[in-house]
């Protein structure tokens, strides 16, 4: 008991000290760190993992979507991602023992670091990777972020939703279970939505024809354009190089 007590003390002490932190920078005035992830903050320090202030703290980016299905429109954020990859001139590695997925990772000369992760897992249970990686890493749910295909959307279109329901990608829903949050930031891009309803399971899992196939490879180098903004914003760093 005395054991256990020690932890939680020493936990809350960890907690206090990050939240003040959080509270002298736009962290805190922009509500990036929620009750969710306060919550998450004591679990995960109890368990031995630390943070770093915000403006060293590391980030997550996630492609959601089928490994062994890449091409198709419901993978098409991790198209989004290994363009990402490519631009950032990182190389995959397989950590299957950490977090059943693929990894890559930038660190910027601030050593913040960049971390890229495709899980190999069925996106149905994408959750059980992103939630490894995040307690592997250190990550705070806000500081993920989901890229994913969206029907409601045409194809070409793309933009951020910063928490919110899953409103039916199981994907997403699958990580926001695993995370215990809703809060967490994503890159939606466009897939367009058959006519029929029946149609979308077969729908999702064909590839683009060869019409779309030209605009998503416009809409892939936007995304890029857009997470650089984003995380210029957030975190205070370049992901392209604009010199």
């Amino acid at each position: 008991m005395t054991k256990f007590s020690n932890i939680f003390k020493q936990s809350i002490s960890k907690v206090s000290s990050f939240l003040r932190q959080q509270s002298e920078n736009n962290a805190w005035k922009n509500n990036r760190i929620t009750m969710q992830s306060t919550k998450y903050l004591y679990c995960t320090m109890a368990s031995g993992y630390s943070f770093q202030s915000q403006n060293q703290m590391d980030f997550m980016v996630v492609g959601v979507g089928n490994l062994d299905m890449l091409e198709t429109r419901h993978s098409v954020g991790m198209q989004v991602i290994n363009q990402l990859a490519n631009h950032l001139r990182v190389s995959w590695t397989n950590e299957r023992k950490i977090c059943q997925g693929f990894v890559a990772i930038h660190t910027f000369e601030n050593q913040q670091r960049c971390i890229l992760l495709k899980p190999k897992v069925a996106m149905n249970i994408n959750g059980r990777s992103v939630q490894k990686a995040v307690k592997h890493y250190g990550i705070l749910p806000e500081n993920v972020y989901l890229i994913h295909d969206e029907l409601d959307k045409a194809v070409g279109k793309y933009g951020f939703k910063y928490g919110g329901s899953a409103r039916g990608h199981k994907g997403i829903r699958s990580i926001q279970q695993s995370l215990q949050s809703e809060d967490i930031p994503r890159l939606w891009v466009g897939i367009d939505r058959p006519v029929s309803k029946s149609e979308v399971a077969d729908y999702v899992l064909r590839k683009f024809n060869a019409d779309e196939r030209k605009d998503i490879s416009h809409t892939l180098d936007n995304c890029i354009q857009a997470l650089n903004n984003e995380f210029q914003k957030q975190f205070g760093v370049k992901l392209l190089d604009t010199t």
